[in-house]
């Protein structure tokens, strides 16, 4: 199988332990990839939403045809949903179609459809509110937050919309289905790339934990929007839905129609494996697994260069490390330089852990020195 993403790692790893050898095409090619994938290919077109033929045209130079291999798609790919359709006609495309894409994509077609099935979700618009404040302003098809700011008058445009910004904490369920069910593999909190710069206006992913906790009827209805929404789409293989909640309430923001970042969090407790869900979802069968209680807590949490940043030789080899590029590896500021992992019997304990090694990463960065880039990450 080939994984296209604009990063791979984590799909790459998913196989690793499923037993499924595949070759991945991304934009970083990191050392973590590496040792999971049988071949990478560094191609920083994956993610760009203008380089469609071109980027066509890269895929089939790197996997030929005749090669036979099906195409597993993560992040990145979300924007591009042509390419997903020229893709499917000539190999199997595992996943959600371009069709499925452009539909819960689509702001328009989104809220129409979360409106039919009487779901909530915050107040969503195309033209800018004539008072910003409260409101955000996203990036029709873009994914990992970077795109998101508070509203502006001057962001009217086809490719951006306007939502007024809801209360409470942020979430993500990771779901798989088969174009009718869905169930659910576990739910996670999140946070965004605040919690390192401080700046409200920050909405880039900044990491999640797993087991989230939540109110019974919240619990409930987030079932009851997955199922729902996957029959009414026709959702497949493993994707993610985000959502805010105050611990009475809840609303839907958006589906991530791939696998999503916090396939990373469930590494044990399901069989068959995460991946191998996805593979039998996609396929249109949906096995039977039973989520085991959580016996460990997972989190993981992005570092992102606060000034731009050469990576220390040794700095990113701890096991807890992951997205890990070479020593000697050049980050502009406001790159993502790593991923660091937590686990822990106690939930609030990984939290702690969490932390305490992604503030250790970050000191370290700031002792580094500043130099010209001779590469690039």
């Amino acid at each position: 199988m080939l994984v296209i993403a604009a990063s791979g790692r984590i799909l790459a790893q998913a196989a690793h332990r499923a037993g499924k050898p595949v070759r991945v095409m991304d934009r970083y090619g990191d050392l973590d990839t590496r040792a999971a994938a049988g071949e990478v290919k560094v191609e920083p077109l994956v993610g760009d939403r203008t380089a469609g033929p071109a980027l066509m045209e890269a895929i089939d130079r790197f996997s030929p045809i005749s090669r036979g291999e099906s195409v597993v798609w993560g992040g990145g790919l979300e924007g591009q949903a042509e390419l997903l359709e020229q893709l499917a006609e000539r190999r199997e495309v595992l996943g959600n179609s371009g069709e499925q894409v452009r539909l819960v994509k689509d702001p328009g077609s989104w809220t129409a459809l979360l409106s039919r099935l009487d779901l909530p979700y915050p107040e969503t618009r195309r033209e800018p509110p004539a008072d910003g404040a409260g409101w955000l302003s996203k990036m029709r098809g873009a994914s990992g937050g970077w795109h998101i700011r508070p509203a502006d008058a001057e962001d009217a445009g086809a490719n951006r919309y306007f939502q007024r910004q809801a209360a409470g904490a942020p979430h993500s369920v990771l779901f798989v289905a088969d174009g009718e069910r869905a169930r659910i593999l576990g739910i996670t909190e999140q946070w965004t790339g605040r919690e390192q710069s401080g700046s409200a206006g920050d909405f880039r992913y900044g990491g999640a934990l797993s087991h989230a906790p939540l109110a019974a009827d919240v619990a409930r209805g987030l079932t009851e929007a997955v199922s729902a929404i996957t029959a009414a789409v026709g959702l497949r293989g493993l994707n993610g839905l985000d959502f805010v909640t105050d611990g009475r309430e809840l609303q839907l923001l958006e589906v991530n129609p791939r696998p999503v970042a916090t396939l990373d969090l469930y590494r044990e407790g399901l069989n068959p494996s995460p991946f191998l869900l996805h593979l039998s979802g996609s396929r249109g069968s949906l096995p039977h697994f039973q989520a085991q209680p959580p016996g460990v807590y997972r989190g993981h949490a992005v570092v992102y260069a606060e000034e731009s940043v050469r990576i220390p030789q040794g700095l990113l080899e701890h096991p807890w490390c992951g997205d890990r590029a070479p020593g000697g590896t050049f980050f502009p500021e406001g790159a993502p330089v790593c991923t660091v992992h937590a686990r822990h019997a106690d939930r609030e304990q990984t939290r702690r852990q969490l932390w305490r090694r992604h503030r250790w990463i970050r000191e370290q960065l700031r002792q580094a020195p500043v130099s010209e880039p001779a590469f690039s990450a």
